[in-house]
């Protein structure tokens, strides 16, 4: 009796752990996490500059279907040290209004992403799309130019730089 009594003791004892250790992964699965945010914050003095050197105040004006617009977009790290770097490039009407690079090439397109030293890396839901530089750029460095040319495809009045309006 007394070795089917251990036998009973052991069997309830392995079917209480295993209980338990369901209920913990149950439990434990069951979790709900508050969400974080991750925030970088630099010490350090990192400053850039987008510009575009081909472009002029009186540049942007009545063109008509097959005029090229030369733009330019290039980026300098004015910082002591090398940084990766992104241009955000937007495509809007002329009421500000953002669309897909797909709509906006009813107006005009950009006919030569430079592919080799950028990435498009994201599509935004407002059509936006976000340039990653495929490498740092060196301390008091250029990248090369995202694009250098817009071709029109229909009569546009004005078009502008962001560096007239915003950088």
């Amino acid at each position: 009796m007394k070795k089917s009594k251990k036998i009973t003791l052991t069997a309830a004892a392995m079917v209480l752990s295993a209980g338990l250790a369901a209920g913990g992964t149950l439990a434990y699965l069951n979790s709900v996490t508050e969400t974080k945010t991750n925030t970088f914050t630099s010490g350090k003095n990192i400053t850039t500059t987008l510009t575009e050197t081909d472009w002029t105040e009186d540049s942007g004006k009545n063109y008509i279907p097959g005029d090229v617009i030369r733009k330019n977009p290039v980026m300098t790290n004015e910082s002591d040290q090398p940084v990766y770097m992104a241009i955000k490039v937007d495509y809007s009407d002329a009421q500000g209004n953002l669309m897909s690079a797909e709509e906006f090439a009813k107006y005009a397109e950009v006919t030569d992403f430079n592919k080799t030293d950028w990435e498009k890396i994201s599509t935004n839901s407002d059509g936006s799309e976000i340039w990653l530089h495929k490498s740092e750029v060196a301390a008091e460095s250029k990248t090369n130019a995202l694009f250098n040319n817009v071709k029109v495809n229909t009569g546009i009045s004005e078009e502008w730089s962001s560096k007239a309006k915003t950088t």
